[in-house]
């Protein structure tokens, strides 16, 4: 799993980060053992009532069963320990917002809620354009990469009052950090009950937790918004 999970990393620092070429072959391998990896646990699971025997039985081809699993591997850890990191970090920002859940766990939704909204654990992700258009100005031809900043939604002043205050007791408006329709994340229910039960924990056990230090630095990369680490103490 340790190794599973440094993939993930190398898998997003192939994509957002610049590197020499010898290390972007090194990440390259570490990938491609996990891909190899997961195509075995595919194979092995054709038959099993698990989420991975339910892809390998609903998909036809390979390449896509393995994507799929993939994607939802990295999402289950990158995306999910992003967003739990943005809110812890905004709820000890100020102790008034940390003290609430603290005395009302029940509000511990809310924050989960709020925190993605105010940073979407996933800032946007490339697309293709299908068809010649010009975006804001921009002329755009087939087959051009864009990238489509959807973390910026949550901070529309049209939809949110105060958009760039972080207040888990604001009503609930429905935000796009998960996705919509058929791009709506798959893992968005699993996501929020493990952030439900990881902060229920915290606020119970750990409720004199503090930010050590004031200076938190964001992770350097164009996807997953969150703190590169969050230091703390109690």
């Amino acid at each position: 799993m340790p190794a599973a999970v440094r993939a993930g990393h190398r898998a997003e620092d192939l994509l957002f980060t610049p590197m020499p070429e010898d290390d972007q072959v090194a990440a390259a391998r570490e990938v491609a053992a996990l891909r190899h990896l997961l195509d075995a646990h595919a194979r092995a699971s054709g038959t099993a009532e698990t989420l991975t025997g339910e892809l390998a039985r609903a998909l036809d081809d390979r390449d896509e069963i393995l994507s799929n699993t993939e994607n939802l591997m990295l999402a289950g850890h990158l995306t999910t320990t992003a967003l739990l990191g943005s809110t812890v970090h905004h709820l000890l920002r100020d102790r008034r917002q940390w003290e609430l859940p603290c005395a009302r766990p029940e509000l511990v939704p809310a924050a989960i809620e709020e925190a993605a909204r105010y940073e979407a654990p996933v800032q946007g992700f490339r697309r293709t354009v299908t068809r010649p258009l010009a975006l804001s100005g921009t002329k755009l031809a087939e087959g051009d990469t864009v990238f489509v900043s959807f973390g910026s939604a949550g901070r529309d002043a049209t939809v949110f009052d105060r958009p760039d205050t972080f207040d888990l007791a604001r009503e609930p408006v429905r935000h796009l950090s998960f996705g919509h329709g058929v791009h709506g994340c798959p893992g968005s229910l699993l996501a929020r009950e493990q952030l439900r039960i990881t902060l229920e924990l915290l606020v119970r056990e750990l409720p004199g937790l503090h930010l050590a230090g004031e200076d938190v630095t964001m992770a350097a990369t164009l996807i997953h918004r969150a703190p590169e680490r969050l230091l703390l103490t109690w």
